[in-house]
């Protein structure tokens, strides 16, 4: 019905003398029957749509928003005309108060129904016009403000655009790491992957995430942008919430979340199972890389880019989290991982080390001639390894080397007679408390490989614990044992420490020998040097 028709109906019922309170309470309920079958409409809208072909939001504002809204305005400006007695009628406001909350709930679940970040500037229109027409309902409907349906509205989606920038952050992340993965799954040979490579996988996922982070915030920028109608309002009712929101919401929980991420690779469960250790050792080098530069920059960003400045000179006062705070929790992931790496790699030459050990009897061993082949393989693993993390890892720094006579010396010099303490230098190291190599890894080389071969050489050093040499068993122990010593020392930090383990190793083998006696330094000296 037109509002000519209607206005014509209701002259022709006053000039019956119907009563005007029965028309204006038969004018009310059909309005407000029309009006709330129009919302009915807004949400089934979504269902009536074919079969593959979604209606983007900002169609449904222009079309089904403004009609009612329209029809809305036109209903109390008939009211106001037809019964200027009762128009401003507490029944009136009820009615457009009921229509309105039933309207809001309508349009915000249609803007939640949203579910691609990158279709963020059409949420941002279609917001601005929802806006602008509440606003000309305020104009138009006397008595009434619906000012906080709006801010309530730009509140709630620019929340969940907020949501859906950080998903897409995340699954992006998550996609590059997951590729990086497969690559190193499906190449020949992981471990001897080309080392540019590997350093492009570092800095391509260091890309990723800052592309996406940027993308992110500038699509939310948008909700900031002059050109819109709700950017007139006062910064505490919107922009300034807005801001930290992005900010905390966005930038520092997306950060965390992937810091877990990180962490959740140091754990042994099915999304663990089998990872290759190279890319662990990349996803400690990417986190300590954003640790270190692209937190800061990120931070920086976001914080002018939504006027955030004056936020975070609040100090404690502030609601944004400190950049102190992000970077602590994302070197921590990084460390994690660089130990995890280190744990990794020495149980693998552990494994070696340890399963050679245990396949030979050195009770029948023939008099030694050469370095086993698996002494010289952890030699060339470690060399492998070093090349493996030298593009995008420091050497750092090593103490200079002890000369090669002390080092011969030291074993040279051991007494041949072990028995009276060589029970109570069993138990003691037996029960000596347990050594944590990982404790202090730095992110260098030297760092790292000596971690390894600390882990290596105490797995090493507990094998033959549990062996029974003859002398030439001995003597084989004691060749393996120099030629690392003469080799080893360019992959270390202090070649004290690996001393130390080999002497632990040939004292070891001493106390577990059926004749404790060392072969000649010399002799030691000329076997290692034909290899």
């Amino acid at each position: 019905v037109s509002s000519e028709d209607l206005t014509e109906a209701v002259s022709l019922l006053l000039k019956l003398d119907v009563p005007v309170s029965s028309i204006h309470a038969d004018f009310l309920e059909s309005c407000r029957r029309n009006l709330n079958a129009q919302i009915d409409a807004l949400q089934k809208r979504e269902e009536r749509q074919p079969e593959g072909i979604s209606e983007d939001v900002l169609e449904f504002v222009d079309d089904s928003c403004s009609s009612f809204l329209a029809d809305l305005s036109l209903f109390t400006a008939l009211n106001q005309r037809l019964f200027p007695g009762q128009a401003a009628d507490g029944e009136v406001i009820e009615i457009l108060d009921s229509l309105m909350g039933r309207f809001e709930d309508a349009v915000r679940t249609r803007f939640l129904r949203e579910t691609d970040a990158r279709e963020c500037a059409i949420v941002v229109r279609a917001l601005d016009r929802f806006y602008r027409r509440i606003s000309s309902c305020n104009q138009l409907i006397p008595g009434v403000d619906y000012s906080p349906v709006s801010i309530s509205m730009l509140n709630a989606v620019s929340r969940h655009e907020i949501v859906l920038a950080h998903q897409r952050v995340i699954e992006r992340v998550e996609g590059a790491i997951h590729q990086v993965r497969s690559e190193l799954a499906t190449s020949v040979c992981a471990a001897r992957s080309s080392v540019t490579d590997l350093s492009e996988m570092v800095s391509r996922l260091e890309h990723v995430l800052l592309v996406q982070l940027k993308t992110a915030l500038a699509s939310l920028l948008l909700f900031t942008a002059s050109d819109m109608t709700f950017s007139s309002l006062d910064p505490s009712l919107f922009s300034h919430g807005f801001g930290v929101d992005v900010h905390e919401s966005l930038v520092v929980n997306a950060l965390e979340e992937l810091s877990l991420l990180g962490r959740s690779f140091c754990e042994y469960n099915t999304h663990t199972a089998n990872v290759n250790p190279t890319l662990i050792i990349i996803l400690a080098q990417f986190y300590i890389n954003i640790e270190a530069r692209s937190v800061s920059y990120i931070f920086d960003l976001c914080q002018e880019q939504f006027r955030l400045v004056a936020e975070r000179g609040k100090g404690e006062k502030s609601r944004l989290t400190s950049l102190d705070k992000l970077r602590v929790s994302l070197r921590a992931t990084a460390h994690a991982l660089l130990k995890h790496y280190v744990r990794i790699q020495g149980v693998i030459i552990s494994q070696l080390l340890v399963k050679s050990v245990e396949a030979r009897d050195w009770l029948i061993c023939a008099e030694p001639t050469t370095v086993r082949a698996v002494i010289k393989r952890l030699i060339e693993d470690l060399s492998s390894l070093d090349s493996l993390i030298k593009p995008f890892m420091g050497e750092g720094t090593r103490k200079e080397r002890s000369t090669e006579s002390s080092s011969a010396r030291s074993h040279a010099r051991r007494n041949p007679n072990f028995d009276a303490c060589s029970i109570s230098s069993t138990l003691d190291k037996l029960w000596t408390e347990r050594v944590d190599f990982c404790a202090n890894i730095e992110f260098n080389r030297t760092s790292v490989l000596t971690a390894i071969v600390s882990v290596a050489l105490k797995s090493f050093a507990e094998s033959v614990r549990l062996q029974t040499f003859s002398k030439f068993g001995l003597e084989q122990i004691q060749v393996d044992c120099y030629f690392l010593q003469q080799n080893l020392w360019r992959y270390i930090t202090d070649e004290q420490i690996t001393m130390s383990l080999l002497d632990e190793i040939i004292s070891s083998a001493v106390h577990r020998s059926l004749d404790p006696k060392l072969m000649d330094p010399a002799v030691v000296k000329a076997i290692c040097e034909r290899q």
